[in-house]
């Protein structure tokens, strides 16, 4: 049974149902009104670029190459580390340069009995010195003794204020028996205040540092 013809205003899983028992499901479902219906994809797709290079945050569009309609792939990124993926639409991403390094960035066509090729490309993403840093919030109020977590955000920046992500960062303490960072993760420092006072938590990364006041008062 050839499903293609099936439609359907109501749901999406009845023609689904039904051509997954009866037939082939090289099909093409309108399950909503205006719902702009997918072109299955040719048997092969390439893509608009087979390299691409980026410095750390910037980002890229990479898309099958036109003249194949509203055909719609999978994205895929071999390092979610180096290169992160937000899809615009089925035959198009941009593709994010999050860290330094290399990865594979492939499309797995839909719709379609493809031949089993994922067309690709190869990203080499850069390194960016980092030139700025920020807290926040600049001023933290702990409560001396709390088991609830206070955390510092930092944010980094590179000379043209283009945000930057570094996967670990030092982080120190003015009075470590005021307050402190006790387990950090990402851009993100957990704070504890152990008596009443003040301290200044600073954090840093290569030769770029920002700094918070912490105010540890009484329970």
């Amino acid at each position: 049974m050839d499903c293609r013809c099936i439609q359907t205003k109501i749901l999406y899983a009845f023609p689904l149902l039904i051509c997954l028992l009866f037939g082939s499901c090289d099909c093409i479902i309108d399950p909503m009104p205006g719902w702009e219906k997918p072109t299955p994809c040719p048997t092969s797709i390439t893509l608009n670029a087979s390299k691409l290079t980026l410095f750390e945050g910037r980002s890229a569009t990479v898309s099958i190459r036109e003249g194949v309609g509203h055909c719609y792939v999978q994205w895929n990124t071999s390092s979610y580390y180096v290169v992160g993926l937000v899809e615009n639409n089925g035959g198009a991403a941009t593709v994010v340069a999050r860290h330094a390094g290399e990865a594979v960035v492939s499309a797995t066509p839909r719709w379609t009995k493809s031949d089993g090729q994922s067309p690709s490309c190869q990203v080499t993403v850069l390194p960016v010195s980092v030139y700025r840093m920020t807290l926040a919030p600049e001023t933290l109020t702990v409560i001396v003794n709390s088991q609830a977590i206070q955390v510092l955000e930092a944010s980094l920046f590179d000379s043209v204020g283009v945000a930057l992500q570094r996967s670990e960062l030092t982080w120190a303490t003015s009075d470590s028996s005021t307050a402190k960072v006790f387990w950090s993760s990402g851009h993100s420092g957990h704070v504890r205040g152990y008596r009443v006072g003040e301290a200044t938590i600073t954090a840093s990364f290569e030769n770029a540092s920002a700094t918070a006041l912490v105010r540890v008062v009484p329970q």
